[in-house]
């Protein structure tokens, strides 16, 4: 943990500092200290001291998800194998294929854990970008452990903002008049198929028509 340099007085007794760390509990229960002069003769341990357990802060799951019709997405970090002391981690986000300041609001900062705080959560505002169909991903790590605790398992994490579908494409509305119509391929004119229609009643016409003048008396057989 760390050592210094004193000199005694005449009845061996000398006054120093050291300061330490305190290491996690996990690793280190007691804390002891020995002297040792110059030529290496040895004290006795000192009376030992519990090890402050700070313990470790790490991210409750790998991956969050959230809608980009929520607003906002909450990712959690939490604090165990000690919380013994105020500790300090720093949180920040990054691009994945998620854009800051289109899909999300970029977050840099510093979680401060109170005596016995087992976990914070930080809150990310998301934007409902319209472009954003498919989903994108933020990136998100904790670095820079202070006051004796330690990054665990996970420290990074990702955040994934799903997207929604294009909305589908609705049909293009029939109007009718004027003999025209009005479809996915454009304007284009009924008089054909008006046409096919009634071309049947105009040969059944013209047909009755030319046998009246013949003089039948009776309407004409028709097949």
């Amino acid at each position: 943990m760390g050592e210094a340099s004193a000199t005694t007085d005449g009845t061996g007794l000398a006054d120093f500092s050291l300061p330490v760390t305190p290491p996690q509990a996990t690793t280190f229960l007691l804390i002891t200290a020995t002297a040792t002069d110059p030529n290496n003769n040895t004290s006795e341990f000192s009376n030992g001291v519990t090890a402050v357990q700070a313990g470790t802060v790490q991210f409750s799951a790998s991956v969050y998800q959230a809608s980009k019709e929520d607003g906002t997405a909450t990712v959690t970090v939490t604090r165990s194998g000690g919380t013994a002391g105020q500790v300090e981690v720093n949180f920040s986000t990054a691009d994945g294929t998620a854009i800051a300041g289109q899909d999300y609001a970029s977050v840099s900062q510093t979680l401060t854990f109170a005596d016995g705080e087992t976990s914070q959560d930080v809150t990310i505002t998301l934007f409902n970008n319209p472009a954003n169909i498919n989903s994108r991903a933020v990136l998100l790590s904790l670095t820079d452990p202070q006051d004796g605790t330690a990054l665990g398992d996970p420290s990074m994490a990702v955040l994934n903002i799903a997207g929604s579908p294009a909305p589908p494409v609705p049909p293009t509305p029939l109007i009718n008049g004027g003999g025209c119509s009005l479809g996915q391929n454009g304007p284009s004119s009924t008089l054909g198929t008006m046409a096919l229609g009634i071309l049947p009643l105009l040969a059944l016409i013209l047909r009755r028509t030319k046998e009246a003048g013949r003089g039948f008396d009776k309407a004409p057989k028709i097949s």
